[in-house]
């Protein structure tokens, strides 16, 4: 009887701790390795539970897309060592903006996410504007370099830009924050303006049409 149950208590042991590691193993996988924001794959994820409850109960969602300008020629100037430092203090600046409520995720790249919920486009539009002012005003040091950065903001915001799903969402993010970097970058664009301006190319295009026929 002894050994039974000191095989059982094993048992349950090692059930314990498959699961504490599993536990672990999920939360190193939602973090991104070097800025140890959440993760491309967790804001993803974050976003569609978040979107579809939005959807449900018409609460306002917002996102902020961040895409770091030149960064390339940073990386090129100074190395990737370098740029890696300033990707970890720049994660850590974009903390100091947000609620604890909100999501601050590593996107792609030089790029960073902010998924703020029970936020409507005009409140997101003012923290866009602040961040941008206040890395205007900022230097990030490392070492003997003091380098300062910008960003391309791009806005999308539910419900206002009338999009429900996930791969939308997504797709208006990167024409936001690309619209903002074809303006020269360190600026802050809506998804409403590029939907605006597809438009108003599409209906030139129309006119030109007609004026063919």
């Amino acid at each position: 009887m002894k050994k039974k149950s000191r095989r059982k208590r094993g048992r349950r042991d090692l059930a314990s701790e498959n699961k504490r590691l599993l536990k672990r193993l999920k939360e190193a996988s939602s973090r991104d390795p070097l800025t140890r924001l959440r993760s491309y794959e967790y804001f993803i994820d974050a976003l569609d539970t978040k979107l579809k409850h939005a959807r449900k109960y018409m609460f306002p969602l917002s996102v902020i897309l961040l895409d770091m300008d030149y960064f390339k020629s940073i990386n090129d100037t100074y190395g990737h060592r370098v740029g890696n430092k300033l990707l970890i203090q720049f994660a850590g600046y974009l903390k100091k903006f947000v609620r604890p409520t909100d999501i601050v995720a590593r996107y792609i790249g030089a790029g960073f996410a902010i998924l703020l919920s029970n936020t409507d486009k005009s409140h997101t539009l003012s923290l866009g504007h602040r961040l941008c002012e206040n890395l205007q005003r900022h230097r990030f040091r490392t070492g003997k370099l003091n380098i300062k950065l910008k960003v391309s903001i791009g806005v999308v915001s539910f419900p206002e830009d009338g999009i429900n799903g996930i791969s939308g969402f997504t797709e208006a993010l990167d024409m936001a924050a690309r619209n903002a970097k074809d303006q020269g970058g360190n600026k802050v664009s809506t998804y409403e303006t590029v939907a605006k301006k597809d438009k108003a190319v599409v209906s030139k295009k129309e006119e030109i049409e007609k004026l063919k026929d």
